[in-house]
């Protein structure tokens, strides 16, 4: 398990060393926890493959990268994402876990959503060179780390959390307040970009060329991957920028190759020249922040616009009912009245609903338990003259021809209906019952086991078998 560290909030830099672990193999020596804060995965994922190929030059003791760790994020804004600076070497005089000489080591901070322009940049650039090699080189740290690796963990972790504590004093960059200055659209982008330097050429002149270049790389919409001195392979998917001695240049049609004298100092001229970008249109873009806050304060907005286009009333005119007027009112026509029901409509109205109920006329239905009754009689106390009480369709237990039927027949269909229902219900469930296969385990089915299954099941579970059995095995009488 790599051993890590829980960074501070809010800290500027974030630490990783990467190389020989004793005992192991290479690999990560220490790190921060990830994800934390604003580093993410997506960055560490982008960090870890520059700090595995890194690789010093042949002329060089170390080599030098910026590395563009927000490449790949769909979220990313130009001026709001990770750049890390990184050196690698090799320890000379060490023995790595497989017995080889001189093993690698590298070490990068990481900065996410900080504001990188070229002074900021080369001035950590130069502080963090100073810390690494030190004034006898990183040799006598690591042969701590070694020594103290073999007496345990403890002991190991004590020196790394004093070796990374040591570089407190590096340049902390302020949070980015920078946004979109360079659009490369409609461009021709090349594949790579050489800067040629001399064979002498010494560490500040190269860094101060590279800080010019990430500067305004960080704050356009190129996807780049490093800016390197080192022989590693470059990244594929990217713009990468090598810086390339004189003695070491080998010529590519690909490569737009640059002398190092020959690099403008504006930022402008760079973007042209070199990458063959134009200015963006210039806009204010606010600090980063995160998805909750800036819902947020684009739904406020939204509703601040609804609010300011919305109708207002005046604001001596309270809020009130609408006003009636009544001279319109009085213009309206006057409804006209309903008329009272007559005999003659009751007595159809009653026909209609005999006919409805099904019945015969002059006898009333039979009342089921639970069920409101339909009094028939009531729709002749409407009428001016009421029928006589002597009269069969006025007569409550008078019967006709069938006595007994209209009260009998709704009764019976109901429970002739509810007879059915049930009977098909049961016949389904014994049809689904009879087609559904019943499981049973393989271990009642053996043969020895017999008495545990029912003779269907093993009759079912033969004929199963006997599909199963390919058509060259089926033997024919």
């Amino acid at each position: 398990m790599v051993p890590s560290y829980q960074a501070l909030t809010g800290a500027p830099w974030y630490h990783f060393l990467h190389g020989n672990v004793p005992g192991h193999e290479i690999d990560f020596i220490y790190r921060p926890d990830v994800p934390r804060g604003p580093l993410t995965e997506q960055h560490f994922s982008h960090l870890a493959r520059l700090m595995k190929d890194i690789e010093p030059p042949a002329s060089g003791p170390y080599a030098f990268a910026i590395g563009n760790l927000s490449r790949d994020d769909t979220q990313h804004e130009p001026g709001h994402g990770g750049v890390a600076l990184l050196f690698g070497l090799r320890i000379h005089g060490a023995l790595d876990h497989a017995g080889r000489n001189d093993p690698p080591f590298a070490h990068a901070i990481a900065a996410i959503d900080r504001e990188f322009d070229p002074a900021i940049l080369l001035e950590s650039a130069k502080a963090f060179r100073q810390r690494v090699l030190g004034v006898t080189g990183p040799s006598g740290w690591y042969r701590d780390y070694v020594r103290c690796a073999t007496e345990g963990p403890s002991a190991a972790r004590r020196t790394l959390e004093a070796y990374v504590k040591s570089f407190e004093a590096l340049p902390p960059p302020k949070p980015s307040t920078m946004g979109l200055k360079w659009t490369s659209r409609g461009a021709n982008l090349p594949r790579r970009v050489v800067i040629v330097h001399d064979d002498d050429a010494c560490f500040d002149v190269i860094a101060t060329c590279a800080a010019k270049i990430a500067a305004m790389l960080y704050q356009s919409d190129l996807r780049w991957t490093s800016i390197s001195n080192g022989r590693e392979a470059d990244v594929p998917n990217g713009i990468s920028i090598r810086f390339v001695a004189q003695h070491e240049l080998v010529p590519d049609p690909a490569d737009k190759v640059h002398r190092i004298h020959e690099i403008p100092e504006e930022e402008a001229e760079i973007a042209r020249q070199i990458f063959d970008a134009r200015a963006a249109a210039p806009e204010e873009r606010p600090a980063m922040q995160g998805w909750r806050d800036r819902y947020s304060d684009k739904r406020a907005t939204s509703m601040g616009n609804y609010a300011a286009e919305a109708p207002r009333l005046p604001e001596n005119d309270p809020v009130s009912t609408p006003r009636i007027d009544e001279e319109q009112v009085a213009r309206l026509p006057s409804p006209e009245p309903v008329p009272a029901p007559t005999a003659e409509a009751n007595a159809g109205l009653r026909e209609d609903l005999e006919k409805t109920l099904v019945m015969e006329p002059g006898a009333a239905p039979a009342e089921a338990p639970g069920e409101p009754s339909i009094d028939c009689s009531s729709i002749d106390s409407v009428a001016p003259e009421p029928a006589a009480k002597d009269s069969p369709a006025t007569q409550v237990g008078s019967t006709g021809d069938h006595p007994g039927d209209a009260g009998s027949r709704p009764r019976s269909s109901r429970w002739l209906l509810v007879s059915f229902g049930l009977a098909g219900s049961a016949l389904a469930i014994v049809l689904a019952m009879a087609a559904t296969p019943t499981t049973v385990p393989r271990s009642r089915l053996h043969p020895r086991s017999a008495g545990l299954t029912c003779s269907w099941s093993r009759l079912f579970q033969s004929q199963l078998r006997r599909r199963r059995r390919p058509p060259w095995r089926i033997r024919t009488r």
